[in-house]
């Protein structure tokens, strides 16, 4: 059996390991590395020495609870059982926020991290494409854009753009919704609500165009925000409304599935290049594993979500055809300045991309 055979079969008998293992034990760590919730001097050496384990920090925002952090989970065991790997994933914005973590995996304090593309755009501008409005047809349509040759196009964009090496795309495998204290049916109940936003100038936009009052608010101080009422609603994945327990402070789910939500793994190039080549295919092939967790449990769960939060107290509202068109209608707006800040080029890449997988 040949060594590219041997990666295919252990890659996925982890996969179905880590599902197994994740399924049964709920929102529990099951690997064998560790996780550390502490801050921590992230100057060890991690040079890649024959001799040795080599060390890798990773870092997120989201809560032990959440598929992001699930999905680190399976790339590293992925990475401690097939490479000469001892990882330690900090969870819960231990370490910053995502844009911290961004920097700090640029400058070498941390080897990887993952976070929405949103919140990446401050290194590159370029990834706003991907919060086209409705520009996503559904999940399926996505994955195959992603895993085409503009999603590889936008990873290997990372490097030159900003000094990080795009991995994979880590993401909640679904789309953006509105969670509030108000019930929201049209763009008109946003009149004067503050909506805490992604600290992304196009999201602010988007969210003025719909005549509420965006307020950019880191994610990891969200929970806090939404709770002493600095902000009235945000938007986020049905699956982090529930990891992340907004549900405690929201009283209303409106069904507007306006942007899909893009994330994507990173890691510091130079680190990477330290490695071997085998080393080196064993983070990609993590990576990966961790991308099909995400989208298998986040597809065997979108049934689930509604049913979890109307069972927490929420009131969930799913938009008519004429209260859906009108937050179209005016998200349309911010096509032409995604076309302003990236290129028509990029943009209409893009959309010949999604018209070909859909």
């Amino acid at each position: 059996m040949n060594k590219r055979m041997r990666r295919v079969i252990s890659l996925a008998l982890v996969l179905l390991m880590a599902v197994s293992l994740l399924t049964a034990c709920g929102s529990e760590s099951t690997s064998t590395h560790s996780t550390d919730n502490t801050t921590t001097d992230t100057s060890a050496d991690t040079k890649a020495d024959s001799g040795k384990k080599i060390a890798v920090k990773i870092a997120h925002a989201g809560t032990e609870d959440s598929l992001m952090h699930k999905a680190w989970v399976v790339a590293a065991d992925y990475m401690e059982a097939n490479g000469n790997f001892e990882c330690t994933i900090y969870p819960n914005g231990t370490l910053g926020s995502d844009v911290d973590l961004a920097q700090a995996v640029q400058s070498g304090d941390i080897q990887m991290s993952a976070c929405s593309t949103s919140n990446l755009t401050s290194f590159n501008q370029n990834l706003e494409v991907f919060s086209l409005p409705f520009a996503f047809p559904n999940e399926e349509t996505a994955y195959a854009v992603l895993d085409g040759d503009f999603g590889t196009k936008m990873l290997d964009s990372m490097e030159s753009a900003c000094g990080l090496k795009g991995l994979g795309y880590f993401e909640s495998c679904t789309y953006r919704e509105l969670s509030s204290n108000k019930e929201v049916h049209t763009p008109a109940d946003l009149k004067g609500m503050k909506v805490r936003v992604m600290q992304s100038n196009l999201h602010i936009a988007i969210w003025e165009s719909l005549g509420a009052i965006p307020s950019a608010i880191a994610f990891g101080e969200l929970y806090t925000a939404l709770s002493q009422g600095t902000v009235d609603a945000q938007d986020n994945p049905l699956e982090l409304v529930i990891s992340q327990k907004f549900y405690e402070v929201q009283k209303y789910i409106t069904l507007t599935n306006h942007i899909f939500q893009v994330g994507m793994a990173t890691c510091n190039p130079a680190w990477f290049n330290s490695l071997s080549a085998e080393d080196q295919q064993v983070v990609l092939d993590a990576i990966r594993a961790g991308v099909e967790f995400q989208r298998q449990e986040a597809a065997a769960q979108k049934e689930n979500y509604i049913t979890t939060l109307e069972n927490d107290g929420l009131t969930v509202t799913v938009l008519t055809d004429d209260e859906l068109a009108q937050f179209q209608a005016l998200m349309g707006s911010a096509e032409d300045v995604i076309a302003a800040n990236v290129g028509a080029d990029l943009v209409n890449e893009l959309k010949d991309a999604i018209e070909a997988a859909a």
